[in-house]
């Protein structure tokens, strides 16, 4: 369950709710299933890919879609850009990140709209 409010916006078309402590979590190394398929594939050694725990489920940051790249993301709303990258889970929720300024750490945020 949810617990930690890190922000409530109020918007024309409702609200949205972002959960999280704030806190820094450990950027690890792994192979997601989907490079092992393909380096299996094509023969190749399978890269290592930055990833993180946030609430019991592992995500890897090329899930993340980039809010500040002009385009893939070219109008995101204004309450997403103090974030890094979102990654959705339903058109009305999913998961926020930002991203330390050594790329070691990010800090993971749940929002509900």
């Amino acid at each position: 369950m949810l617990k930690k409010i890190y922000k409530t916006i109020e918007q024309e078309n409702g609200t949205v709710t972002i959960y999280g402590s704030n806190r820094w979590i450990p950027i690890q190394y792994g192979i997601p299933e989907w490079e092992r398929c393909h380096a299996k594939e094509n023969g190749v050694e399978p890269d290592l890919e930055p990833k993180f725990r946030y609430r019991g489920k592992t995500y890897f940051l090329n899930e993340f879609i980039a809010i500040h790249n002009r385009f893939h993301s070219p109008n995101p709303p204004q309450w997403m850009k103090e974030f890094d990258g979102h990654l959705s889970d339903s058109f009305f929720s999913g998961i926020l990140v930002k991203i330390s300024s050594d790329g070691g750490a990010v800090k993971a945020f749940t929002y509900i709209g």
